[in-house]
């Protein structure tokens, strides 16, 4: 199914009179704490609902979140049903996004190129003090990748000498998606929330008959699913 579809029917769960619930993941029709994928399962957190669909339809449900933070975000005293389901809407829209712009995209060939070496796009400390906004964070890359020449596939990055290099590394000028992604991390030491892992990031980019405008298309799509979070975040 897709991930909107998978968002309809979490929002259908708890929509039922009474099924939403805090302080548990699942309570069955005698209110006993029990499993989400328990047919006697009736009242759920949010998270409840996302591991009782995901159980009913053999799927993954692909929140921003962590299963953590899912709970935590329930769970806040005064959090409303109105509030849930105001949340789930916005994933469904978020994924409807997702959904157009895979569907307008063409197949592409990944073409055969050298090994690259394995980057993880994480970093060890986030100091609250440096930490941008997701939106901003894609505007840098954006930023990175529109230079002249910059863009490059087939290597994360290079240097001035056109040689293969960490794209942390003063020297390193040409970038592809990932590495653009890696270099605005270190630069401002925090994470890049891209909906991909970093090696479909390099298949994406790497692609035969990828070009420059498809890459900076989807940057533009990152930084407007952000700025709707974001937007999201400050109203709530």
């Amino acid at each position: 199914m897709k991930q909107s579809e998978l968002f309809e029917k979490i929002k259908e769960l708890l929509s039922r009179p009474g099924a939403w619930i805090q302080d548990d993941t699942c309570r069955d029709i005698y209110d006993v704490r029990c499993r989400p994928e328990d047919p006697m399962a009736c009242y759920f957190s949010l998270l409840g609902a996302t591991l009782s669909v995901q159980y009913q339809f053999n799927t993954l449900v692909v929140w921003h979140e962590s299963n953590m933070d899912l709970v935590r975000w329930n769970s806040v005293e005064g959090r409303t049903l109105e509030q849930v389901l105001a949340k789930i809407d916005l994933e469904i829209k978020i994924a409807r996004i997702r959904e157009e712009f895979a569907y307008t995209e063409k197949p592409h060939k990944i073409k055969l190129t050298k090994i690259k070496p394995r980057y993880i796009l994480t970093v060890s400390h986030i100091p609250k003090e440096s930490i941008m906004k997701q939106s901003e964070l894609f505007e840098k890359i954006k930023e990175t990748l529109s230079r002249p020449g910059a863009w490059i596939q087939g290597q994360v990055a290079l240097d001035i000498f056109g040689v293969p290099c960490h794209p942390a590394s003063s020297m390193a000028c040409e970038f592809d998606l990932l590495g653009a992604t890696l270099n605005v991390q270190h630069r401002f030491n925090t994470v890049v929330l891209w909906h991909e892992s970093g090696l479909e990031l390099s298949r994406w980019n790497d692609a035969e008959g990828r070009t420059f405008a498809q890459v900076l298309a989807k940057i533009d799509l990152e930084i407007r699913l952000a700025t709707i979070r974001e937007n999201f975040a400050d109203a709530a």
